[in-house]
């Protein structure tokens, strides 16, 4: 389940930057308006635009932060916009997020091709994010990631500090590999 993020011990963390809970702040407020439009019953089509303003705009409010920060400061903030996107998506189903039986939730992060509505959770995507930035860092770090575990005596930009996160059990236990 999305919400079982192993989240780092209270004496780990550091204090957010502003921008950050500033960032979920905002999505939090955009997710409330989306909320709103949907219960106005808003006329034909008006779903599928809020479907797609929560899909790429909510839903990756975090992107940038999980990119540039650890893991371990992110992950904290990305259960409230996991809970509003679920909430918004699931109104779109005419339902409420209580009320989505395990199938509906799986099929909101399900592509359009196979009917799905393609939006991933936050706490899905930060890691990714994260992964993504550390492995743009060069050859050495993504030979280092492919290895898996072989123990470096160098930092090779970033490989430690990405095991020191836990970020590579995190991408091991969704099913990432290689």
């Amino acid at each position: 389940e999305i919400y079982e993020v192993p989240l780092y011990p209270p004496e780990h963390h550091e204090p957010p930057p502003a921008q950050l809970t500033k960032r979920v702040e905002k999505a939090l407020k955009l997710a409330e308006a989306l909320d709103q439009v949907l219960a106005l019953a808003p006329p034909a089509g008006a779903s599928q635009a809020v479907a797609g303003i929560l899909r790429s705009v909510v839903a990756h409010a975090l992107d940038y932060d999980a990119g540039v920060l650890p893991c371990r400061l992110v992950l904290p903030y990305t259960g409230r916009i996991d809970e509003a996107v679920r909430r918004v998506a699931a109104r779109t189903f005419g339902a409420t997020a209580a009320e989505l039986s395990p199938q509906e939730a799986l099929q909101l992060q399900l592509p359009a091709r196979l009917a799905g509505l393609q939006i991933m959770s936050p706490s899905v995507i930060v890691p990714l994010a994260r992964a993504a930035s550390i492995a743009e860092r060069g050859p050495a770090l993504r030979a280092a990631i492919a290895a898996w575990g072989v123990s470096t005596p160098a930092d090779y930009d970033g490989v430690c500090e990405a095991r020191a996160e836990g970020l590579l059990e995190l991408l091991a236990d969704r099913g990432i590999t290689h």
